[in-house]
């Protein structure tokens, strides 16, 4: 089954994604201005796999450039064989907790991106997740949305949020993440909605 891309910037109406389906959104990130963590082996050209075979051409390619700032990396998400489709584009930075090593999407800075549409209103918001990666494969698991769905039913939700009509935002500030990121790093289920990819260049 394909899987469905994502994108940070939530409509401040209603969430972009159904409940229970892809990452959690969250109001804020894991990284702090005393995270200067950055790789260039996470740079290139990655395609996407599932279940650890290849898609073919029809698979989305993920693109891993360097930031303006250093330590940053401008995301940008395609199909070629399908332009119509258009693009996701994202900024990502690495954040290493404790032996671990997470990765912390965000909307991007449009113009500087050369974005000249966008939606209104919306609001910037974050998806973050574990990651590890080598020079031909790359594994990432984000905070999956399905899992703070079950947390909200039984009433057991540890990290604060907001409903909204079509889905949910996490929005328990940084500190309270990072606790609770390194605490469940190992947690294939909370951290469970996973994207694997092979190097293409």
């Amino acid at each position: 089954m394909k899987r469905r891309l994502w994108w940070l910037a939530v409509p401040a109406l209603a969430l972009a994604f159904a409940a229970g389906c892809g990452p959690a959104f969250s109001l804020f990130g894991l990284c702090t201005a005393d995270d200067k963590t950055f790789d260039d082996g996470l740079l290139g050209v990655w395609k996407q796999v599932e279940d650890g075979k290849n898609e073919g051409s029809d698979a989305t390619e993920w693109r891993f450039d360097k930031g303006e700032d250093g330590l940053s990396y401008d995301v940008t998400l395609s199909n070629y064989d399908s332009p119509k489709k258009g693009r996701i584009l994202s900024s990502a930075r690495l954040v290493r907790l404790g032996g671990f090593l997470f990765i912390d999407f965000e909307a991007p800075d449009g113009e500087k991106r050369g974005v000249t549409d966008a939606v209104m209103p919306a609001l910037p918001a974050h998806c973050f997740g574990r990651i590890t990666f080598d020079e031909r494969q790359a594994h990432i698991a984000l905070l999956d949305d399905s899992w703070i769905e079950k947390q909200v039913k039984a009433k057991t939700m540890p990290l604060a949020y907001l409903e909204g009509p079509n889905g949910r935002l996490v929005t328990a500030k940084t500190d309270e993440l990072r606790k609770f990121a390194l605490a469940h790093a190992e947690d294939k289920e909370i951290f469970g909605d996973k994207w694997d990819l092979v190097r293409k260049k």
